[in-house]
């Protein structure tokens, strides 16, 4: 028998209670409101070359999600 300190150490500390998952990924949610003179095509916009300008790896993917979402399918039917 070797003991659990011989290739591990354990040790009180802070984890996640949850991590959220989109399909089989992890996933972040990032929610926002509008100003009252901006509309969500200027928000999307916004948030989208925010995204191009942060060079994100390209493991790392942004897609909008609920009413967001729902204005883009509603652009490209």
């Amino acid at each position: 028998m070797i003991p659990l300190a011989t290739f591990a150490r354990y040790q009180p500390g802070h984890t996640p209670l949850a991590v959220n998952h989109q399909g089989a990924f992890v996933a972040s949610t990032i929610s926002f409101n509008l100003p009252a003179s901006k509309s969500l095509s200027d928000a999307t916009v916004a948030i989208r070359d925010t995204m191009n300008e942060l060079r994100l790896p390209a493991s790392l993917h942004g897609t909008f999600a609920g009413v967001a979402n729902t204005f883009q399918s509603s652009l490209s039917d």
